[in-house]
């Protein structure tokens, strides 16, 4: 089974097979409200946009997405699990607005900070 969506005005087949969905999604910070009940889905092969204005909420909806924060009310799929779970996790990967990496470390530094954030082993050379 397939799905019909549309880039650039001409139809895509694209595989009804969700890749990451977001089920009346909600995110504060404080008492801002951020993300607003938001649901939505996304297939395989689909390319997504999010466009909107400063504060909109694109950069959170990305982040929770990516399991880099916690929402506050809905559900989160990538895959089928929760987008902070170590399978979601091995799954996915961005780069986000800043890709900066601090510049007092060293090569080993890095081999060793980088895998400490995601659950995956990294079997470096002791020092």
């Amino acid at each position: 089974m397939t799905t019909q969506s549309y880039v650039a005005g001409y139809p895509q087949q694209t595989p009804s097979k969700v890749a990451a969905e977001f089920c009346g999604v909600s995110k504060r910070y404080g008492p801002v409200l951020a993300l607003n009940n938001v649901s939505f889905r996304i297939h395989r092969g689909e390319m997504v946009s999010l466009l909107g204005a400063n504060g909109a909420g694109k950069t959170t909806a990305v982040k929770l997405l990516l399991g880099l924060a916690a929402l506050n009310q809905g559900t989160i799929r990538i895959f089928g699990e929760n987008p902070r779970s170590p399978g979601a996790k091995m799954r996915v990967g961005a780069m986000l607005q800043v890709a900066k990496v601090p510049e007092t470390l060293r090569v080993r530094g890095t081999l060793s900070y980088f895998p400490a954030t995601i659950p995956i082993r990294c079997r470096c050379p002791p020092s």
